[in-house]
Parts: C-alpha cells; sequence; structure tokens
C-alpha cells in the first residue's frame, strides 16, 4: 500500500489542455542569473552554451520546468512551447509563470498548465540551467522519468514516483470502487459517516 503522501501533487492551471496526459517527466532547472551553480543544492549546469533547453525535450514526455521562488519574469514563452511541441512532448508543467499567452492557446498543440503569467521575458531574471535532475515543485520533488499525470477534469497534476508506479496500479481499482460504492450509498440517503463505514 502507498501512502497518500508519496502521491505527490502540485496545483497548477490548464492554459490550453481538454484532454488528460500521463507521460514520463523531462525536468529543466532554471536558476536565477546571478546565482547559477553558487546556490545551495545546485547540481552542475548541463546544458550546452550553444544550446537551449526546448531543443533537449524528450518526445513523449511532460516537461517540467521548475522556476526559482519569488522569479517575477516568464519561464516560458510561445517560441519554447513550439519547439517542445514540435519535438513531440505530450504537455508542459511550470512551476512558475509563462507569456505568450495567445500563442500557447491558439497555436501550441499540447497541454500547457502553469501558475501564473507575465509580459517579461525569461532572460529578465532568470535560466536555465539543467536538464533531466531532480527539481522541485512547490513540496513536490520530481525527478527525470517520473510520471506526470495532467487532469483537466480534477485541474490537478500529480507526479507519481518511478519506484511507485507498480504500487500504485495495483492500489487504484480498489480505491475507485471504494469510492463509487460510498457515492451510491449517499445518493440513495446515506449519511456520509454510514456510508464511508459501509465502503
Amino acid at each position: 500500500m502507498v501512502d497518500a503522501e508519496q502521491l505527490l501533487k502540485f496545483s497548477a492551471s490548464p492554459l490550453q489542455s481538454n484532454r488528460k496526459c500521463i507521460a514520463p517527466a523531462t525536468t529543466v532547472l532554471f536558476v536565477r542569473k546571478d546565482e547559477g551553480e553558487r546556490a545551495a543544492n545546485t547540481p552542475p549546469r548541463n546544458i550546452p552554451d550553444d544550446s537551449v533547453y526546448a531543443d533537449l525535450i524528450k518526445p513523449g514526455t511532460i516537461a517540467v520546468l521548475s522556476q526559482p521562488i519569488g522569479a517575477r519574469t516568464a519561464t516560458m514563452g510561445g517560441l519554447m512551447a513550439m519547439r517542445i511541441s514540435k519535438l513531440g512532448a505530450v504537455g508542459v508543467v511550470v512551476d512558475g509563470r509563462v507569456r505568450d499567452v495567445k500563442q500557447l492557446r491558439e497555436l501550441v498543440a499540447m497541454p500547457v498548465w502553469c501558475k501564473s503569467t507575465s509580459i517579461v521575458a525569461t532572460s529578465g531574471e532568470c535560466r536555465a540551467h539543467a536538464i533531466n535532475v531532480p527539481i522541485r515543485v512547490g513540496a513536490t520533488e520530481v525527478k527525470p522519468g517520473d510520471f506526470i499525470i495532467l487532469d483537466p477534469e480534477e485541474n490537478g497534476a500529480v507526479c507519481i514516483p518511478q519506484d511507485r508506479v507498480a504500487a500504485v496500479l495495483q492500489m487504484i481499482p480498489e480505491m475507485a470502487a471504494k469510492d463509487e460504492m460510498k457515492m451510491a450509498n449517499v445518493v440513495a440517503g446515506m449519511s456520509v459517516v454510514e456510508a464511508v463505514s459501509q465502503a
């Protein structure tokens, strides 16, 4: 059995999302321009100087971008999103801000989830530092290859660690059956206490 605390969830809002997406993560760590590797616990830079992170996203993954806490610039705009989409990514989650909202909604053929928006480009404050390294999204650690679920119906994003996927798949049918039974009991007139006790 997997404790609910291990199904790490972080909130985001979809700018363009009408379907549920499930795919492994390609992670991208952004840092403040004036910090870089001097910040505590920051991995070495692994994005070549003659490249940009958007050109390095793996097809079939969800790009998860971690913006430094307190940054006010956008972490991703329409150009980067279009490149990520053209490379075959399934979606993008930005723990921070995006810009070019009209392009993201109308031109980019994948879901883009973010916490907020900004009209200021990334380079004003931050830069992509490393790809496929562990990152933090709120209180959640996301590692490359962890499974990301983007669910527009629930307006939520979930990260399932790679080593927990089998256990999660095993427990889902029982959890879903219990939830359906509790709802059916409440619909039939039971109190919530009664419905939960009988599930």
